[in-house]
C-alpha cells in the first residue's frame, strides 16, 4: 500500500476522473490529521496518537513530493527499510516509515499541519472574495448596459444584509459611480420599506384575529397559546393598543409575562447549546472551517463570548496567543476588507469603542429593562 492509499486517495484518479492534485492531497491529509490529532485523544493515548500523526505526515510529504515532481501515484509505494513495512490502512495504526522524514520533530509536523489548514482556509476566503468580485463586476456591467434592475439583483443576491450593501456602495461607488450608488441605495430603501409594510400587515392581521375571535369564550385559550408561542415581545403592547375590547387589551398585556417566562426558558436552552458548542470546538480545534461552521449557528457576539469562556484553558491560550488579524469565522463580505471578530486566527481582538458599539449597548439595556416591565 502506497502513501496515496494511506491518505485514502485513489492511485490513479479520484471521483470525477481528474488527476490527483496538490489540493486533493492537502484536503485528504487535513481530514485524516484532524481525526487522529493527539490533542483530541485522552492523555494516556497521546503517545501512540503522536506516532500515527507522524506516520500520516510522512505519507503526506511523500505524496506532495510526487505530485510536485510530476510523478504518478500509480508508481508511488512506501519508502520503507524493508519489504515487510507498508502504509497502514485508514483507521488503524500504520507502520509507514521514511528515512527522509524520520528526523522531523513533532513541533515541525504540527507547524506543517497548521500551515495546511491555513492554506485551505485562505482558499475558502479567496473563493468568497472571488464571488463578491464577480457580483460587483456583473452589477457594473449591467449598469453600463442600462440594465438597472439586473444590477440591483446581482448585489441583492450576493450581499444580503442591508449594512453590507450600504458599506459596499460607500466604499466602491459613492465617488466613482454616484448614479449607480444612488440607484442601489434607492432600491435598498424601497426593499426596507416593503419589509416594514409586510411587518405592519402581519401585525394588523393579528389585531383582526383578536377582534374577531375574542368574543368567543371557547377560542380565548387558543388565542393565548398562539400569541405566547408566535408573537414578538413588542407585539403584546402594540396589539393591545389597537384591539377594540379593553378587557382583551388588559388580558393581552398579561400574556406578556407568560411569554417572558418562555423567553427565559429559551435562553436557558441557548446557553446549553453554547456549552455543547464549546465541547465541539474543543474536539475540532484547530480546524478553522469546522469552528466557523459551529459558530455560524450563533448570531450574537454574546453567545460567542459565552462559548469562548467555556473552552479549555489550553485552547483559550492558543487563541489569545496569535498575532493575525484575519477573521476566523466572520468575514466582511466587502472585498479586501476583513473585519475583526471574537475568534480570529489565534487572537481575540479588542473592540473599538465607537458610536455604533455604544448605541448597541444602549439598545440591549433598553430591551432588558423593557422585558422586565420597566418601560411599559
Amino acid at each position: 500500500m502506497n502513501c496515496f492509499d494511506r491518505l485514502n486517495l485513489s492511485r490513479s484518479t479520484p471521483a470525477g476522473g481528474t488527476p490527483i492534485t496538490i489540493k486533493d492531497v492537502k484536503k485528504a491529509y487535513r481530514k485524516l490529521a484532524l481525526e487522529t490529532h493527539p490533542d483530541r485523544c485522552p492523555m494516556e493515548q497521546r503517545e501512540s496518537a503522536k506516532i500515527r500523526f507522524q506516520e500520516l505526515h510522512a505519507a503526506y510529504e511523500e505524496a506532495m513530493s510526487i505530485i510536485e515532481g510530476g510523478g504518478s501515484p500509480d508508481e508511488a509505494f512506501c519508502n520503507s527499510n524493508n519489504n515487510d513495512n507498508h502504509c497502514g490502512s485508514s483507521g488503524t495504526s500504520s507502520s509507514y516509515r521514511s528515512d527522509k522524514y524520520s528526523s522531523k520533530s513533532y513541533n515541525e509536523i504540527q507547524k506543517t499541519f497548521k500551515d495546511v489548514c491555513e492554506d485551505m482556509e485562505n482558499e475558502s476566503n479567496n473563493l468568497t472574495e472571488t464571488n463578491n468580485q464577480k457580483a460587483i463586476h456583473a452589477a457594473e456591467s449591467a449598469w453600463t448596459k442600462g440594465k438597472k434592475e439586473e444590477a440591483w439583483k446581482e448585489i441583492k443576491r450576493q450581499f444580503m444584509l442591508p449594512s453590507y450593501i450600504q458599506n459596499l456602495v460607500e466604499k466602491r461607488w459613492s465617488e466613482s459611480k454616484p448614479d449607480l450608488a444612488k440607484y442601489i441605495l434607492t432600491a435598498l430603501d424601497q426593499l426596507q420599506m416593503e419589509t416594514q409594510n409586510s411587518i405592519a400587515r402581519m401585525q394588523q392581521e393579528k389585531v383582526d384575529r383578536i377582534n374577531k375571535e375574542w368574543p368567543d369564550l371557547g377560542k380565548r385559550d387558543g388565542l393565548k397559546a398562539w400569541a405566547v408561542d408566535k408573537w414578538w415581545p413588542s407585539d403584546f403592547n402594540d396589539i393591545a393598543d389597537f384591539v377594540k375590547d379593553r378587557n382583551a387589551a388588559n388580558e393581552i398585556r398579561a400574556w406578556k409575562k407568560v411569554h417572558i417566562r418562555n423567553i427565559d426558558k429559551y435562553l436557558e436552552k441557548e446557553r446549553e447549546k453554547c456549552e455543547e458548542a464549546a465541547l465541539k470546538i474543543a474536539d475540532v480545534f484547530p480546524d478553522k472551517k469546522a469552528i466557523r461552521s459551529i459558530l455560524n449557528e450563533f448570531r450574537f457576539s454574546s453567545d460567542h463570548q459565552y462559548i469562548y469562556e467555556r473552552l479549555p484553558e489550553s485552547i483559550r491560550k492558543a487563541i489569545v496567543g496569535g498575532d493575525s488579524s484575519t477573521s476566523l469565522f466572520s468575514d466582511d463580505p466587502i472585498v479586501g476588507d476583513s473585519s475583526a471578530s471574537l475568534f480570529s486566527d489565534g487572537v481575540i481582538h479588542k473592540r473599538k469603542i465607537d458610536v455604533n458599539f455604544i448605541l448597541n449597548c444602549f439598545s440591549i439595556i433598553c430591551f432588558v429593562l423593557w422585558l422586565s416591565g420597566y418601560l411599559e
